[in-house]
């Protein structure tokens, strides 16, 4: 999902390389989310399909109702078979809270949160009812935890897919379906005005170096793992977790409140 375009295209390239046959899904829209380009995911398959791999591709709008059941029934129509599924669609704009615009956080809530529950509900059942164990692999950012200046709808967006990715996967535990996150960190159309990039190679942070994890997670290698949320940036590999402090007692029943502003340095330790 979300295949023509950054991560997408490194993702599919690197899966084609090792012998996937890949479903390709996109609607090719611009970097807010707007607007539309179908022919990019079937220029992309046809590039694929050149360099032998095979590759069918589907425009889809996944933020309406049932797209995400479409595209999932037409990789299994196409391959008889399904065995993953990765989402890189995404859309990005900002602004800061008070002149972010209501249509923009609506737009990144659909096309992140929806999306996620869409492909995680009909991935499961596919899963399932087909007997066999599957890989769902999301894309969220960072900010999920850390927060950004300018990006509160991201946050909002990959906050609710942290804890959906983590609750879903305890869910599905049981029929050997596993869900995973991944947070990029890579130079694509979106962010490559950002200060971030500036200063640094134009080859560092490639969105070819996050596919590898991707891949990883969509494979039988990582079996073992699920609801867990792993950022990448360049050859930097890591873990996003929430954390509880470990907080301060009172032999009351309670704590009042200048007693909590007495102890809140220690409260909000870790």
């Amino acid at each position: 999902m979300g295949a023509a375009g950054g991560v997408g295209t490194a993702v599919a390239e690197a899966a084609a390389r090792e012998g996937a046959r890949l479903h390709l899904v996109d609607l090719g829209t611009e970097i807010d989310g707007s607007g539309s380009a179908p022919e990019r995911v079937e220029d992309l398959a046809s590039k694929l399909r050149g360099g032998g791999a095979e590759a069918s591709a589907v425009a889809l709008d996944l933020r309406e109702r049932g797209a995400a059941r479409e595209a999932i029934s037409g990789c299994i129509n196409e391959y008889g078979r399904l065995d993953a599924i990765i989402q890189c669609a995404g859309a990005h704009d900002e602004a800061p809270i008070q002149r972010l615009d209501e249509e923009i956080f609506g737009r990144i809530l659909d096309l992140s949160v929806g999306l996620a529950f869409a492909l995680i509900k009909e991935g499961a059942k596919a899963f399932t009812e087909a007997k066999r164990p599957g890989s769902i692999v999301l894309s969220l950012g960072p900010e999920a935890l850390l927060g950004a200046a300018r990006k509160a709808h991201l946050a909002a967006a990959s906050g609710a897919l942290f804890g959906l990715i983590r609750s879903s996967a305890i869910d599905l535990r049981r029929w050997s379906v596993r869900i995973n996150g991944v947070a990029p960190t890579a130079r694509t159309r979106v962010n490559e005005d950002h200060p971030l990039f500036r200063g640094i190679s134009s080859q560092s942070l490639s969105a070819s170096a996050v596919a590898p994890l991707y891949l990883y997670l969509a494979s039988s290698l990582s079996e073992e793992l699920s609801g867990e949320i792993l950022g990448v940036a360049g050859g930097h590999i890591y873990a996003l977790s929430g954390r509880e402090s470990r907080g301060v007692y009172s032999e009351d029943a309670h704590l009042e409140i200048d007693e909590i502003a007495e102890r809140i340095d220690e409260i909000t330790r870790f």
